[in-house]
């Protein structure tokens, strides 16, 4: 049985993991795919018919349905648009909430008959009514709508997670699933990473992907999970839990190595396999580590300095000034935590992830005014970084 303390330095590593997979790859990749799909934040506040078919085909987005059609990109509309589920819903005349509230029961569900995916019926997928499901999403969307766009506090998260599951046929998983798509990566009212709580995210354990993540990380601890909830929610962003979703899907190799890392950790037996002596080993000689971290930082400082200086004149424009310079004081505190550490592996992966992550998208603003960036400062993160400059 490992140990109390091993559990908790796993929990404290795992947590990193899925914070910094979910903010950089996973959040960024599931809003570029709704707005493939046609669900922006735009289009979800100024439509009403908009949400109900994004509330719509996520009832269906469930296994083993979604297996069969080769996954969530074909039930959406990420790939192959013609064949998806929005598409199909605007062909029988069942995407407009209003025209669903008009029609009879009979007439819903024979339209939804008629239409086979993979030699499955719409009326009929896992055993679900869909024609009651698709009469509660009409009735309950303009009421839904209204009180996502005035989300803001985390007791309006628990009235919309409840209010969208008591929608017949979406249940705890489906629900959880819909409240972070609208709030947290679509970002639809003012709700911030911090606000929601456990009794909304938690139900994302039972989604297929998660569940099997969990199976492999229990070897390691029947708490390392509990625990690691508990962390992201003190971190400030609970939802990172779904990055177990991201890792188990597309880079199981990445979730493997870990868990056998730390299965080292946990039943090596051998001081030398403690996590703490393997961690200091990684990380290389504490003195030259700590300088280049600290080259490193100031880099960092460089940009974050540059941007606490924007006025408020350069930031008009900006649906949400305020998010950059609190996005600048975020990634200092990040680096300042690994480099006070003088783990400038790092700093390094987290620079590059910012690179490519929703950080970026204040380059252009930043380009744009003069200040430096991320992007700006890359090579010369990068050649202090390669020892190609000392100081």
């Amino acid at each position: 049985m490992v140990n109390s303390r091993l559990q908790a330095i796993i929990a404290e590593e795992l947590s990193v993991l899925l914070l910094e997979t979910y903010q950089f790859k996973h959040s960024p990749q599931m809003k570029s795919d709704f707005a493939v799909a046609g669900f922006t934040r735009d289009s979800l506040i100024n439509s009403p018919e908009i949400l109900f078919m994004m509330i719509i085909t996520a009832s269906y987005d469930r296994r083993p349905f979604t297996g069969e059609v080769g996954g969530y990109e074909y039930i959406w509309g990420i790939k192959a648009r013609e064949a998806s589920l929005p598409n199909r819903f605007k062909r029988i005349g069942l995407s407009n909430p209003d025209v669903i509230k008009a029609l009879n029961r009979d007439d819903i569900r024979d339209r939804l008959k008629a239409e086979v995916v993979k030699e499955t019926a719409l009326d009929g997928v896992d055993k679900v009514d869909y024609t009651k499901t698709f009469i509660d999403v009409a009735t309950s969307t303009s009421r839904l709508h209204e009180l996502l766009l005035k989300a803001k506090t985390p007791n309006d998260v628990t009235t919309i997670y409840n209010t969208i599951n008591q929608i017949h046929g979406i249940g705890d998983t489906i629900a959880a699933k819909l409240t972070k798509y609208l709030l947290r990566e679509i970002a639809i009212g003012e709700i911030q990473p911090n606000s929601f709580p456990l009794t909304v995210v938690w139900p994302l354990v039972n989604e297929y992907h998660n569940e099997q993540a969990l199976i492999k990380l229990r070897r390691v601890g029947s708490d390392v999970v509990p625990l690691t909830m508990g962390l992201l929610l003190v971190k400030g962003d609970p939802f990172a839990l779904d990055a177990l979703f991201y890792l188990n899907r597309y880079e199981p190799r990445l979730l493997d190595e870990f868990i056998s890392d730390v299965s080292q950790w946990a039943y090596g037996g051998s001081k030398a396999k403690d996590p703490m002596i393997m961690k200091e080993k990684a990380i290389g000689p504490p003195d030259s580590n700590k300088q280049k971290a600290t080259l490193l930082l100031a880099v960092i400082k460089d940009v974050c300095d540059d941007i606490e200086g924007i006025t408020k004149d350069q930031l008009l424009g900006l649906a949400q000034p305020h998010s950059l310079k609190a996005a600048a004081t975020k990634l200092y505190k990040g680096m300042a935590v690994y480099a006070s550490k003088g783990d400038t592996d790092s700093m390094f992966r987290y620079y590059k992830n910012c690179l490519g992550s929703e950080a970026s998208k204040w380059d252009w603003l930043l380009d744009k005014i003069g200040r430096k960036s991320l992007k700006s400062e890359w090579e010369r993160f990068q050649a202090i970084f390669n020892d190609e400059i000392k100081g």
